[in-house]
């Protein structure tokens, strides 16, 4: 562990460079531009993958926001990576616009504090969640009602701390990561979108990238092992 705080240090002294360049700009111009555009692409591929593993709720269950998400709504969620995007939007876009205001501008961010920029940023985007996700959850409910085919036996069971979903799934995709424990899901999601193991890692709060690196070695075999067992039911 010493090792990852001192990783941890070398990032939010880096991370007070970057803030000083950024105000001696006037939070302005191509360097505040670029680091907007990183922050908010990092954010959303963040929070899409929490809101695809159901992490998120974890998250908001451990600061005290119980939202009661029921396997149901859960698996509707999974299912939906239009709502995972809108979801994800309203959430980072929110979040930008008072940590640019308050943690840059306004000087709430400290290296002192124990937290990088993005790791603070992700912090105020976990709390912008609930809204877009109550006013997807209010749809989704009221469509669910004028259609008697659906399905919500689900609703019966509410979750705790880690949403566990168990339908099936006609994507390749899901039905692939499914087979994954949540935290392989999530780093495979991540790696995904481009992220580097160190990132990862910060993101998921693992402790270091290597951590991130034996996540992906175990989550490739599961996967290796499925599509070899496909393709022996093929033949």
């Amino acid at each position: 562990m010493q090792e990852a705080d001192s990783g941890n240090l070398d990032r939010r002294l880096a991370d007070l460079k970057l803030v000083e360049g950024l105000a001696a700009c006037g939070f302005a111009g191509p360097l505040y531009v670029d680091f907007s555009t990183e922050m908010v692409r990092y954010g959303m591929s963040v929070t899409e993958a929490w809101l695809y593993s159901g992490r998120i709720f974890t998250l908001l269950n451990e600061r005290g926001i119980h939202l009661n998400v029921s396997a149901w709504e859960s698996q509707r969620l999974r299912d939906d990576p239009e709502a995972i995007g809108d979801i994800t939007d309203i959430a980072v876009a929110m979040a930008w616009h008072k940590f640019d205001e308050r943690a840059l501008r306004g000087g709430e961010w400290k290296a002192t504090g124990g937290a990088t920029l993005s790791t603070y940023f992700m912090g105020r985007v976990i709390f912008e969640v609930p809204g877009p996700f109550r006013q997807w959850r209010r749809q989704l409910h009221k469509s669910a009602e004028h259609d008697p085919h659906e399905d919500q036996l689900g609703d019966r069971s509410r979750l705790g701390l880690d949403p566990a979903v168990q339908a099936a799934d006609d994507c390749a995709m899901h039905m692939v990561l499914d087979l994954l424990p949540e935290i392989q899901q999530q780093t495979i999601l991540l790696k995904t979108a481009g992220y580097d193991h160190g990132q990862i890692a910060e993101a998921l709060s693992l402790p270091s990238a290597r951590a991130v690196e034996g996540h992906v070695r175990r989550a490739k075999k599961k996967i290796r092992e499925y599509l070899d067992v496909r393709g022996e039911a093929r033949d």
